[in-house]
């Protein structure tokens, strides 16, 4: 959601496709880390929709609220990343493709849910400068032989680098740079 394999293997300068499969493993549980470590779901504070007559169809890829005017002018709902709270099957990030008066089409399936709840959709907005810091995470995380986590600190010759939580301390100083800035 925040980042690709693409951006990643640039950041990090791979070239080959040795790391595909481990960095595309690694992204959606990495970005959900950075996201709950922060508690920050990037809200943008002037794009919110709530409603009590919210629809999601499957088989549409849709959710349709009848009372929404998603393309009115002082709106900005537009392609990107929603969060949704309040549902019964729903409640999560959505990648939304397309935009119509009172539709929102999804990149993947939702859960059929004709709700009656009280529902709200809330945009997304991850500053750029998050591909970078979850490119660091993952390359942490590449260069940490098998992956333990238990290692506090690594030295090599005159180079020596610290752990905290995991990651280094310089990383988890940039991490904690987003605990509840949008939220």
């Amino acid at each position: 959601m925040i980042t690709t394999l693409a951006e990643i293997k640039a950041r990090l300068g791979i070239t080959g496709t040795d790391y595909d499969t481990r960095i595309s493993a690694l992204i959606d549980e990495t970005e959900l880390e950075f996201i709950e470590e922060t508690q920050n779901r990037f809200f943008n504070p002037f794009i919110k929709y709530q409603s009590s007559e919210t629809v999601f169809d499957a088989d549409d890829k849709t959710i349709t609220c009848t009372n929404a005017e998603f393309t009115d002018a002082d709106e900005e709902f537009t392609a990107g990343w929603y969060f949704i709270y309040g549902s019964v099957h729903n409640d999560g990030f959505h990648q939304v493709a397309d935009v119509a008066e009172t539709v929102l089409t999804l990149v993947s399936n939702p859960v059929d849910e004709d709700s009656g709840r009280f529902i709200t959709i809330r945009k997304c907005d991850f500053p750029t400068e998050l591909k970078s810091l979850i490119a660091d995470m993952i390359g942490e995380q590449l260069t940490r032989s098998g992956g333990d986590v238990g290692i506090r600190s690594e030295s090599l010759g005159s180079h020596s680098i610290t752990y905290e939580d995991g990651y280094s301390k310089k990383l988890q100083k940039k991490i904690s740079k987003y605990k509840k800035l949008y939220a």
